[in-house]
């Protein structure tokens, strides 16, 4: 006799749909009185990687964020 699992479909493995995370991304939303510079600092350790930034999200004027804003944060390669 042998044996094989059957898949059921209901019970699919869950994703988080809140991340809004591609691989090798991160997102992070915009709190009151953040600035490029300083998500550069917090996910980079250097404020003045905020071009990185900027050009993923396509930001023309760095000082015009809005808190809630969802941003996404791109790997350093």
């Amino acid at each position: 006799m042998t044996l094989q699992e059957a898949e059921d479909d209901t019970e699919m493995a869950g994703t988080n749909p809140t991340s809004f995370a591609e691989l090798g991304r991160k997102s992070r939303q915009v709190r009151p009185h953040d600035s490029l510079a300083l998500i550069a600092y917090e996910e980079y350790g250097s404020p003045t990687l905020w071009r990185h930034i900027a050009e993923d999200n396509n930001i023309d004027n760095p000082l015009d964020l809005q808190p809630g804003q969802i941003l996404s944060v791109p790997a350093l390669s």
